[in-house]
């Protein structure tokens, strides 16, 4: 699937709180659903870190997101994360499209933003899936990326 493909499949859905499914998303939502076509799995960190059976949350959390590398701001492709904080705080997730716009659900459902004004003022950085970066669409040269931690503080996304 290809940028004007993803864009056809999701914009114009509306808002849901803690929406999962195309009947309404919020950004997580639109998150898994979006890299689910791609066969990258973004796990719904809030419902599973609720269920009993993982007995170290923050590590299951921090091993995950060692799959996903910081990108260099003004090296983005098309499928990159996009991560928002405001005061220190992640509170909203996006996909990179191109030209410096990006998919994203808020309370007027899914739209395409530009990465400008408050956007650009409360922007965090881009992540790249590993299969991104040695799979589907060949290898990045790794000059063009920054090597770190990952965003595991998405786990504190309030959805």
């Amino acid at each position: 699937m290809n940028e004007q493909e993803l864009r056809e499949k999701f914009l114009g859905i509306p808002y849901a709180e803690n929406g999962r499914d195309m009947t309404g998303l919020n950004c997580l939502g639109l998150t898994i659903l979006a890299y689910k076509v791609y066969d990258i799995e973004f796990l719904d960190l809030e419902n599973l870190c609720k269920q009993r059976w993982i007995k170290d949350k923050n590590k299951f959390i921090e091993d995950y997101y060692k799959e996903w590398i910081p990108v260099v701001k003004t090296q983005p492709r098309f499928l990159d994360l996009m991560m928002f904080n405001e005061n220190g705080i992640p509170w909203h997730l996006g996909i990179y499209l191109s030209y410096n716009k990006f998919l994203h659900c808020g309370k007027a459902g899914v739209v395409i933003t530009k990465l400008e004004g408050r956007w650009s003022n409360i922007f965090e950085g881009y992540y790249r899936h590993n299969s991104l970066v040695h799979g589907y669409f060949g290898v990045t040269d790794p000059k063009d990326m920054v090597y770190g931690k990952g965003p595991a503080q998405v786990k504190d996304v309030d959805v």
